[in-house]
């Protein structure tokens, strides 16, 4: 049973390393048409606690509600490009964090999630969020910077 803990931690980590660093888009391919690609990403996206906040059926588009995560790390937003046989999944995320200085506010912005390659950053953490939605939907996956 410790054996299979061990692996069961150790997977994620290999998998992990084989993405390269700027990483900012996951593609997953498949044998599906655009059709099923779309159902696929929707009834996805809804098991796992996301809201859709617009989709495009002729393009093959989809944006999520931006969602804070359960274990309060950044709030993120994905966007979905949907053709016959792949999905490709990007993203964007803040930390939802502004800082007042001197009475002046800096607000918080989106930025682009990306594997910078950073242990514990807030970058690396969206991008594991990001990949492991992504593990979800059905195909091989690849990375493109």
């Amino acid at each position: 049973m410790k054996k299979l803990v061990i692996l069961l931690f150790t997977i994620p980590a290999l998998t992990f390393g084989q993405v390269p660093k700027g990483a900012n888009k996951i593609i997953i391919s498949n044998d599906a048409s655009k059709d099923q690609n779309m159902k696929h990403v929707i009834q996805t996206l809804i098991e796992a606690g996301y809201t859709i906040y617009k989709s495009d059926l002729e393009y093959g588009t989809i944006q999520t509600d931006e969602i804070p995560s359960a274990r309060k790390q950044p709030l993120h937003k994905f966007n979905f490009v949907i053709k016959d046989k792949s999905i490709q999944v990007s993203g964007y995320a803040k930390t939802g964090i502004g800082l007042v200085f001197s009475g002046v506010t800096v607000s918080d912005d989106w930025f682009q999630i990306e594997n910078k390659g950073m242990k514990g950053s807030t970058q690396m953490q969206v991008f594991l969020i990001m990949d492991e939605f992504s593990r979800k939907l059905i195909g091989s996956i690849s990375y493109l910077p």
